[in-house]
Protein backbone atom coordinates (compact mmCIF):
# COMPACT_ATOMS: atom_id res chain seq x y z
CA UNK A 1 0.00 0.00 0.00
CA UNK A 2 2.64 2.71 1.27
CA UNK A 3 5.85 0.60 -0.85
CA UNK A 4 6.19 3.87 -3.60
CA UNK A 5 6.56 6.46 -0.69
CA UNK A 6 8.79 7.68 2.18
CA UNK A 7 8.08 10.00 5.28
CA UNK A 8 10.40 12.63 6.18
CA UNK A 9 10.42 13.37 9.81
CA UNK A 10 12.79 15.89 11.35
CA UNK A 11 12.83 16.39 14.65
CA UNK A 12 15.35 18.88 17.09
CA UNK A 13 14.54 18.28 21.14
CA UNK A 14 11.13 17.13 20.61
CA UNK A 15 12.09 13.35 21.30
CA UNK A 16 8.48 13.08 23.55
CA UNK A 17 6.49 14.42 20.00
CA UNK A 18 8.95 12.11 17.79
CA UNK A 19 8.15 9.22 20.02
CA UNK A 20 4.63 9.87 19.52
CA UNK A 21 4.64 10.10 15.92
CA UNK A 22 6.52 6.86 14.84
CA UNK A 23 4.41 5.37 17.53
CA UNK A 24 0.99 6.45 15.08
CA UNK A 25 3.03 5.41 12.04
CA UNK A 26 4.21 1.89 13.84
CA UNK A 27 0.97 0.28 12.49
CA UNK A 28 1.70 1.09 9.41
CA UNK A 29 4.27 -0.58 6.49
CA UNK A 30 5.45 2.98 5.80
CA UNK A 31 9.08 3.74 5.00
CA UNK A 32 10.65 6.57 7.56
CA UNK A 33 13.69 8.47 7.70
CA UNK A 34 13.97 10.68 10.94
CA UNK A 35 16.48 13.62 10.40
CA UNK A 36 17.22 14.31 14.51
CA UNK A 37 19.33 17.48 15.71
CA UNK A 38 19.01 17.19 18.70
CA UNK A 39 22.61 16.39 21.03
CA UNK A 40 21.71 13.53 21.94
CA UNK A 41 20.46 10.56 19.92
CA UNK A 42 16.63 9.53 20.25
CA UNK A 43 17.31 6.44 23.19
CA UNK A 44 14.51 4.33 21.72
CA UNK A 45 14.92 3.53 18.49
CA UNK A 46 14.99 -0.32 18.59
CA UNK A 47 11.29 -0.35 18.76
CA UNK A 48 10.58 0.84 15.13
CA UNK A 49 11.24 -1.60 12.69
CA UNK A 50 10.79 0.68 9.80
CA UNK A 51 12.60 3.90 10.60
CA UNK A 52 15.90 5.01 9.45
CA UNK A 53 17.53 7.49 11.86
CA UNK A 54 20.21 10.52 10.89
CA UNK A 55 22.06 11.69 14.02
CA UNK A 56 22.82 15.29 13.41
CA UNK A 57 23.43 16.53 16.59
CA UNK A 58 22.96 20.61 16.09
CA UNK A 59 23.05 21.09 12.25
CA UNK A 60 20.86 23.70 11.05
CA UNK A 61 17.64 23.23 9.56
CA UNK A 62 19.37 24.78 6.22
CA UNK A 63 22.26 22.03 6.07
CA UNK A 64 19.98 19.18 7.41
CA UNK A 65 17.37 19.34 4.83
CA UNK A 66 19.16 18.50 2.02
CA UNK A 67 20.66 15.39 3.68
CA UNK A 68 17.70 13.96 4.48
CA UNK A 69 15.98 14.67 1.37
CA UNK A 70 18.98 13.00 -0.62
CA UNK A 71 18.44 9.38 1.17
CA UNK A 72 15.09 9.36 0.05
CA UNK A 73 14.81 5.99 -2.52
CA UNK A 74 10.84 5.77 -3.15
CA UNK A 75 8.84 7.54 -6.06
CA UNK A 76 6.90 10.11 -3.58
CA UNK A 77 8.13 11.43 -0.45
CA UNK A 78 6.28 13.54 1.85
CA UNK A 79 7.97 15.66 4.83
CA UNK A 80 6.11 15.41 8.29
CA UNK A 81 7.04 17.67 11.48
CA UNK A 82 7.40 15.51 14.15
CA UNK A 83 4.75 17.30 15.92
CA UNK A 84 2.32 16.64 13.13
CA UNK A 85 0.16 13.59 12.49
CA UNK A 86 0.07 13.25 8.34
CA UNK A 87 -2.73 10.33 8.10
CA UNK A 88 -2.09 7.36 6.28
CA UNK A 89 -5.07 6.85 4.43
CA UNK A 90 -5.38 10.51 3.08
CA UNK A 91 -1.36 9.74 1.93
CA UNK A 92 -2.80 6.91 -0.06
CA UNK A 93 -5.60 8.87 -1.73
CA UNK A 94 -3.17 11.50 -2.29
CA UNK A 95 -0.67 8.93 -4.23
CA UNK A 96 -3.37 7.82 -6.09
CA UNK A 97 -4.50 11.10 -7.23
CA UNK A 98 -0.59 11.77 -8.57
CA UNK A 99 -0.82 8.19 -10.20
CA UNK A 100 -3.92 9.20 -12.33
CA UNK A 101 -2.60 13.37 -12.59
CA UNK A 102 0.97 13.69 -13.95
CA UNK A 103 0.95 16.77 -14.84
CA UNK A 104 0.40 17.52 -10.83
CA UNK A 105 3.73 17.88 -8.40
CA UNK A 106 2.15 17.50 -5.29
CA UNK A 107 -1.22 17.12 -3.65
CA UNK A 108 -2.28 17.45 0.05
CA UNK A 109 -5.92 17.90 1.97
CA UNK A 110 -7.35 19.83 4.93
CA UNK A 111 -5.69 20.34 7.83
CA UNK A 112 -6.59 20.99 11.86
CA UNK A 113 -4.48 22.08 14.50
CA UNK A 114 -4.59 21.03 18.21
CA UNK A 115 -3.79 22.31 21.49
CA UNK A 116 -2.39 19.59 24.22
CA UNK A 117 -2.70 21.97 27.78
CA UNK A 118 -1.29 21.26 30.73
CA UNK A 119 -4.52 20.28 32.59
CA UNK A 120 -5.11 17.53 29.85
CA UNK A 121 -8.01 19.57 27.80
CA UNK A 122 -7.63 18.43 24.26
CA UNK A 123 -8.66 21.44 21.53
CA UNK A 124 -8.79 20.94 17.70
CA UNK A 125 -9.73 23.18 15.20
CA UNK A 126 -9.80 23.74 11.55
CA UNK A 127 -7.04 25.45 9.91
CA UNK A 128 -5.93 27.26 6.82
CA UNK A 129 -9.15 28.08 6.01
CA UNK A 130 -8.77 30.59 3.38
CA UNK A 131 -6.82 27.77 1.43
CA UNK A 132 -9.40 24.64 1.23
CA UNK A 133 -10.19 24.56 -2.36
CA UNK A 134 -6.94 25.78 -3.67
CA UNK A 135 -6.19 24.29 -7.40
CA UNK A 136 -3.07 25.42 -8.99
CA UNK A 137 -3.99 24.05 -12.53
CA UNK A 138 -2.47 26.58 -15.16
CA UNK A 139 -0.30 25.02 -17.94
CA UNK A 140 2.10 27.48 -17.71
CA UNK A 141 4.47 27.44 -14.82
CA UNK A 142 4.91 31.44 -14.69
CA UNK A 143 1.27 31.73 -14.11
CA UNK A 144 1.29 28.64 -11.48
CA UNK A 145 3.57 30.68 -9.77
CA UNK A 146 1.55 33.58 -9.51
CA UNK A 147 -1.44 31.52 -8.62
CA UNK A 148 0.79 30.36 -5.61
CA UNK A 149 1.36 33.70 -4.72
CA UNK A 150 -1.40 35.95 -4.89
CA UNK A 151 -3.44 33.02 -1.99
CA UNK A 152 -0.24 30.99 -0.55
CA UNK A 153 -0.53 28.09 0.83
CA UNK A 154 2.55 25.98 2.16
CA UNK A 155 3.21 22.67 -0.06
CA UNK A 156 6.11 21.77 2.56
CA UNK A 157 3.85 18.77 3.88
CA UNK A 158 2.19 17.82 0.57
CA UNK A 159 2.74 14.36 -1.10
CA UNK A 160 5.07 15.59 -3.66
CA UNK A 161 7.35 13.68 -6.98
CA UNK A 162 10.94 12.71 -5.16
CA UNK A 163 11.82 13.99 -8.74
CA UNK A 164 11.00 17.11 -7.91
CA UNK A 165 12.37 17.64 -4.66
CA UNK A 166 15.67 16.69 -5.85
CA UNK A 167 15.82 19.58 -7.74
CA UNK A 168 15.34 21.74 -4.87
CA UNK A 169 17.69 19.97 -3.16
CA UNK A 170 20.41 20.18 -5.82
CA UNK A 171 19.66 23.90 -5.52
CA UNK A 172 20.51 24.24 -1.66
CA UNK A 173 23.34 22.22 -2.08
CA UNK A 174 24.78 24.03 -4.82
CA UNK A 175 24.49 27.94 -3.51
CA UNK A 176 24.95 27.08 0.03
CA UNK A 177 23.82 30.58 0.84
CA UNK A 178 20.20 30.05 1.66
CA UNK A 179 20.09 29.75 5.53
CA UNK A 180 16.32 31.16 6.71
CA UNK A 181 14.14 27.90 7.20
CA UNK A 182 11.11 29.80 5.94
CA UNK A 183 13.01 30.98 2.64
CA UNK A 184 13.37 27.17 2.60
CA UNK A 185 9.50 26.35 2.38
CA UNK A 186 8.88 28.84 0.30
CA UNK A 187 11.47 27.72 -2.52
CA UNK A 188 10.20 24.11 -1.93
CA UNK A 189 6.28 25.35 -3.11
CA UNK A 190 7.49 27.24 -5.62
CA UNK A 191 9.63 24.76 -7.38
CA UNK A 192 6.76 22.34 -6.98
CA UNK A 193 4.47 24.80 -8.72
CA UNK A 194 7.07 25.74 -11.66
CA UNK A 195 7.48 22.20 -12.23
CA UNK A 196 3.99 21.52 -12.18
CA UNK A 197 0.14 21.47 -10.72
CA UNK A 198 -0.53 21.48 -7.23
CA UNK A 199 -3.96 20.54 -5.48
CA UNK A 200 -5.92 20.53 -2.01
CA UNK A 201 -8.31 17.67 -1.63
CA UNK A 202 -11.38 17.48 0.17
CA UNK A 203 -10.43 15.39 3.13
CA UNK A 204 -8.47 15.62 6.43
CA UNK A 205 -5.17 15.13 5.53
CA UNK A 206 -2.86 16.49 8.62
CA UNK A 207 -3.52 17.64 12.42
CA UNK A 208 -0.47 19.92 13.36
CA UNK A 209 0.25 20.59 16.86
CA UNK A 210 0.17 24.75 17.91
CA UNK A 211 3.70 24.68 19.28
CA UNK A 212 5.05 28.24 20.80
CA UNK A 213 8.45 27.30 19.38
CA UNK A 214 7.86 26.40 15.94
CA UNK A 215 10.30 27.84 13.41
CA UNK A 216 7.50 29.88 12.45
CA UNK A 217 7.57 32.07 15.85
CA UNK A 218 11.45 33.33 15.28
CA UNK A 219 12.12 33.09 12.29
CA UNK A 220 12.00 36.05 9.91
CA UNK A 221 9.45 35.84 6.83
CA UNK A 222 9.67 37.02 3.51
CA UNK A 223 8.19 40.73 4.41
CA UNK A 224 11.44 41.19 6.06
CA UNK A 225 14.07 39.62 4.36
CA UNK A 226 12.84 41.39 1.16
CA UNK A 227 14.08 44.55 2.78
CA UNK A 228 16.36 44.12 4.99
CA UNK A 229 20.43 44.27 4.38
CA UNK A 230 21.62 41.45 6.43
CA UNK A 231 19.50 39.30 3.81
CA UNK A 232 20.61 40.83 1.15
CA UNK A 233 22.64 37.79 -0.38
CA UNK A 234 20.22 34.93 0.68
CA UNK A 235 17.18 37.03 -0.70
CA UNK A 236 19.46 37.76 -4.13
CA UNK A 237 20.38 33.59 -4.14
CA UNK A 238 16.77 32.67 -3.59
CA UNK A 239 15.21 35.14 -6.40
CA UNK A 240 17.99 33.38 -8.53
CA UNK A 241 17.14 29.99 -7.91
CA UNK A 242 13.42 30.93 -9.34
CA UNK A 243 14.73 32.71 -12.11
CA UNK A 244 16.67 30.22 -13.32
CA UNK A 245 14.13 27.63 -12.67
CA UNK A 246 11.52 29.23 -14.60
CA UNK A 247 14.08 29.79 -17.78
CA UNK A 248 14.24 26.33 -17.64
CA UNK A 249 10.41 25.26 -17.45
CA UNK A 250 8.93 27.59 -19.60
CA UNK A 251 12.27 28.79 -21.78
CA UNK A 252 11.47 32.42 -20.79
CA UNK A 253 14.60 34.71 -21.20
CA UNK A 254 16.72 36.18 -17.99
CA UNK A 255 14.80 39.51 -18.22
CA UNK A 256 11.26 37.91 -18.71
CA UNK A 257 11.32 35.34 -15.65
CA UNK A 258 13.38 38.25 -13.51
CA UNK A 259 9.66 40.27 -14.26
CA UNK A 260 7.50 37.52 -13.70
CA UNK A 261 9.68 36.31 -10.46
CA UNK A 262 9.19 40.18 -9.02
CA UNK A 263 5.65 40.19 -9.65
CA UNK A 264 4.95 37.24 -8.08
CA UNK A 265 6.60 38.29 -4.96
CA UNK A 266 4.99 41.60 -5.05
CA UNK A 267 1.47 39.58 -4.88
CA UNK A 268 2.95 37.46 -2.16
CA UNK A 269 3.66 40.74 -0.12
CA UNK A 270 0.18 42.84 -0.95
CA UNK A 271 -1.21 43.79 2.43
CA UNK A 272 2.51 43.31 4.38
CA UNK A 273 4.53 46.20 3.19
CA UNK A 274 3.91 50.03 2.23
CA UNK A 275 6.08 51.22 0.64
CA UNK A 276 7.67 54.96 0.45
CA UNK A 277 11.01 56.40 -1.95
CA UNK A 278 12.43 56.50 1.39
CA UNK A 279 11.09 54.14 3.81
CA UNK A 280 8.98 50.63 3.97
CA UNK A 281 6.89 49.56 6.57
CA UNK A 282 6.24 46.20 7.51
CA UNK A 283 2.23 46.27 8.42
CA UNK A 284 2.99 42.88 10.43
CA UNK A 285 5.39 44.36 12.78
CA UNK A 286 2.98 47.59 13.16
CA UNK A 287 0.46 45.56 14.38
CA UNK A 288 2.95 43.46 16.51
CA UNK A 289 3.92 46.91 18.22
CA UNK A 290 0.54 48.13 18.57
CA UNK A 291 -0.82 44.88 20.42
CA UNK A 292 2.10 45.06 22.63
CA UNK A 293 1.67 48.62 23.49
CA UNK A 294 -2.13 47.85 24.84
CA UNK A 295 -0.88 44.60 26.16
CA UNK A 296 -2.77 42.05 23.78
CA UNK A 297 -6.18 44.10 24.25
CA UNK A 298 -5.84 45.20 20.74
CA UNK A 299 -5.67 41.68 18.87
CA UNK A 300 -8.62 40.55 21.21
CA UNK A 301 -10.19 43.41 20.12
CA UNK A 302 -9.83 42.79 16.47
CA UNK A 303 -10.78 39.36 16.82
CA UNK A 304 -14.35 40.27 18.29
CA UNK A 305 -15.00 42.50 16.02
CA UNK A 306 -13.81 40.87 12.67
CA UNK A 307 -14.79 37.68 11.64
CA UNK A 308 -12.36 35.99 9.41
CA UNK A 309 -13.78 33.25 8.99
CA UNK A 310 -16.92 32.74 6.32
CA UNK A 311 -19.31 30.04 7.57
CA UNK A 312 -19.72 28.53 4.07
CA UNK A 313 -16.00 28.03 4.17
CA UNK A 314 -15.82 26.66 7.36
CA UNK A 315 -19.13 23.94 6.00
CA UNK A 316 -16.85 23.20 3.38
CA UNK A 317 -13.63 21.89 5.53
CA UNK A 318 -13.12 18.23 6.08
CA UNK A 319 -13.74 19.07 9.92
CA UNK A 320 -17.07 19.92 9.58
CA UNK A 321 -18.15 16.43 7.79
CA UNK A 322 -18.67 13.08 10.41
CA UNK A 323 -16.41 11.23 8.22
CA UNK A 324 -13.77 13.13 9.61
CA UNK A 325 -14.67 11.93 13.39
CA UNK A 326 -13.19 9.35 13.32
CA UNK A 327 -9.70 10.37 11.64
CA UNK A 328 -9.99 12.51 14.80
CA UNK A 329 -10.63 10.21 17.31
CA UNK A 330 -7.59 8.25 16.31
CA UNK A 331 -4.54 10.84 16.17
CA UNK A 332 -6.52 12.16 19.66
CA UNK A 333 -5.63 8.89 21.66
CA UNK A 334 -1.68 9.06 20.72
CA UNK A 335 -2.33 13.05 21.66
CA UNK A 336 -3.19 12.01 24.82
CA UNK A 337 -1.14 8.89 25.68
CA UNK A 338 2.28 11.30 25.15
CA UNK A 339 0.45 14.12 26.52
CA UNK A 340 2.32 17.16 28.50
CA UNK A 341 0.09 16.14 31.35
CA UNK A 342 1.77 13.29 31.47
CA UNK A 343 4.99 14.63 32.41
CA UNK A 344 6.65 13.41 29.69
CA UNK A 345 10.15 14.72 28.97
CA UNK A 346 10.94 16.71 25.73
CA UNK A 347 14.35 15.21 25.13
Amino acid sequence: MFKNVTIIIPSYNRHRQLERLLDYYSNYRISIIVGDSTSKPFPNLRRYKNVKYFHYPNYSYAKKIPLIYNKVKTKYVIFCGDDDFIIPKSIKKCIDFLEENDDYSSVHGHYLRFIDYKNGELKVFPAYLNSIDIDIDSNIPSVRLHQLSINYMQLFYSVTRTRDIRELTKYLINTNDIKNDNLIELLQAIILCINGKSKILPFIYCMREHTPDSTGTYTDSLEVISVKKRYKKQYAAWVEIIVNQLIKKEGLTRDEALKKVSLSIEAFLKGLLIKFPFITINLVKVKKIINDITLGIALKVYNLTINKTDPRTLKKHAYSKLSGKPVIDEVKNYIRKYSISNQYDNV
